[in-house]
């Protein structure tokens, strides 16, 4: 039997662990006197999108309609937003009015979750101003993000609006994921003492001391931790599963075709399902998402040890970008727009640049709205905090 992508969320959802006070606010949505929106915030890697996941999975047994979209897979327009808004309500959608329209008649309880909504700071005003407030009482919103939210969220809404920063875990459920993780106690405490309960950090702690329990690490930011981490856990990674994971690292978005392409000798689907187990990987609605922290620590490392097997890589998934760009539709060339590679290379910061005669993303928008963009793409960042906001920095 086919396990589809919803049953594995569905199924990771299912294994969060404490968050008992979060779920609870969560769940406030659903009361007749309950929020309208959400925001949930905190640091990369505290285990945002697990609890948003976990909310959705619990709302849906609650009887709610539940919408979640991936604001990393959505053009950050009033445009893209209707696009993607419609794909996932299976209707025709033109206007904020159409959308809240069309959202208010999908079921008694109706919730929309925008997750990774950091990328979407630049709409932040659009979707306050021109659409949270043409919803229906029976539609209510969860916004997830790296950064704290904007001010005007609080002023339009007031009581209807809560704040909710994610920190990390407690001491005891720090313990008890390690557990699962199948990490003894003793090691447990000692991995919590400088993980200081970030999720992200406890899991990647889990899979490299395992195999290393003499290994000493000192660390005083999640920052230091996860670079640290991840270069013990490289250490025992398999062959095969490092060889993709260092071509994944020098793309925006791993997907299967990107992968045939940077590894000819090697079965795609075989290294997609490989780096999907990694505790650092996520799936998104465009590919594979490797942990910001993570990628830059195997491209660096990479491009160091093997910088000729790093530019190869590169220009194969280059070669493969460029076909796929000739086959994209309108809605979806906006993503060929963005730098494709990791780091992106200064002739290449825009995406896909015309030549050859292949198409130009930046035929999508005017030319006079360029330096715009580019201000607008520098803007866009992430910060956070969490239990352990004791000298943490976000990653």
């Amino acid at each position: 039997m086919t396990v589809t992508v919803r049953q594995l969320i569905e199924e990771q959802a299912a294994r969060l662990v404490g968050r008992e006070d979060e779920r609870a606010i969560l769940h406030r949505v659903l009361d007749a006197d309950g929020p309208l929106v959400v925001f949930v915030h905190g640091l990369a890697g505290v285990g945002k999108s697990t609890l948003v996941q976990a909310f959705a999975v619990e709302a849906r047994d609650r009887g709610a309609t539940v919408l979640r979209l991936d604001c990393r897979a959505i053009e950050p327009t009033e445009r893209g937003f209707l696009a993607a808004l419609a794909g996932a309500t299976g209707a025709d959608l033109s206007t904020a009015a159409d959308a809240a329209a069309r959202l208010e008649r999908l079921g008694e309880q109706v919730v929309l979750i925008l997750d990774t909504f950091e990328v979407f700071r630049l709409f932040d005003a659009w979707l306050q101003q021109r659409f949270v407030t043409l919803l229906s009482h029976n539609v209510r919103v969860v916004l997830s993000g790296r950064e704290p939210p904007m001010s005007g969220w609080e002023s339009t809404l007031g009581d209807l609006f809560r704040s909710l920063p994610l920190g990390g875990l407690s001491s005891d459920d720090a313990a008890t994921l390690l557990r699962q993780s199948g990490v003894d106690g003793a090691s447990a405490e000692r991995i919590d003492r400088f993980a200081r309960g970030h999720p992200l950090s406890l899991k990647l702690a889990a899979s490299a001391l395992r195999n290393r329990p003499d290994v000493s690490i000192e660390a005083v930011t999640v920052q230091a931790i996860v670079e640290e981490l991840t270069e013990l856990y490289l250490d025992v990674l398999d062959p095969t599963t490092r060889r993709a994971l260092d071509a994944a690292a020098v793309v925006r978005r791993p997907t299967t075709s990107l992968l045939a392409a940077m590894l000819p000798d090697a079965a795609p689907q075989d290294a997609f399902d490989r780096l999907l187990d990694l505790p650092f990987v996520e799936l998104s609605d465009d590919g594979l998402v490797l942990h910001d922290t993570v990628r830059e620590t195997v491209a660096a490392h990479l491009r160091s040890s093997d910088p000729d097997r790093s530019r190869g890589y590169r220009a194969a998934a280059w070669r493969q970008l460029r076909a796929e760009v000739t086959r994209a539709s309108s809605h979806e060339l906006w993503r060929y727009g963005r730098p494709a590679l990791h780091p992106p290379e200064p002739d290449r910061a825009r995406g896909l640049l015309p030549d050859d005669g292949a198409p130009a993303v930046a035929r999508v928008r005017p030319a006079r709205g360029r330096a715009r963009d580019r201000r607008d793409r520098r803007a866009l960042g992430a910060t956070g905090g969490g239990r352990g906001s004791r000298g943490l920095v976000a990653t």
